[in-house]
């Protein structure tokens, strides 16, 4: 079995805040994050989906408590709650 992080919100703007995305992986990689995907919604551009293999469903909550991470999404662009799933995959 692995553990999945799947994560969804809108942005203020794809472009912009795709960047910063890109900018806050190493952070992710250190975690011991995988990205698996990212992507945007096929009716609304600006609804991103993310996918990552965490090491386990604690460190994914861990992550998705941390104040800091929820500032970090705030300053790149994200104007929606965040919609995440922690899935267990055979």
């Amino acid at each position: 079995m692995s553990t999945m992080l799947l994560i969804s919100h809108e942005v203020r703007d794809y472009d912009a805040w795709k960047p910063r995305f890109d900018a806050d992986r190493p952070a992710l990689d250190a975690a011991g994050f995988t990205l698996a995907f990212v992507g945007q919604d096929s009716v609304n551009p600006n609804i991103v989906h993310a996918g990552f293999h965490v090491p386990s469903a604690s460190a994914a909550h861990a992550f998705l408590e941390d104040p800091g991470v929820m500032e970090a999404m705030a300053a790149a662009g994200v104007i929606s709650e965040v919609d995440a799933r922690i899935v267990e995959t055979a």
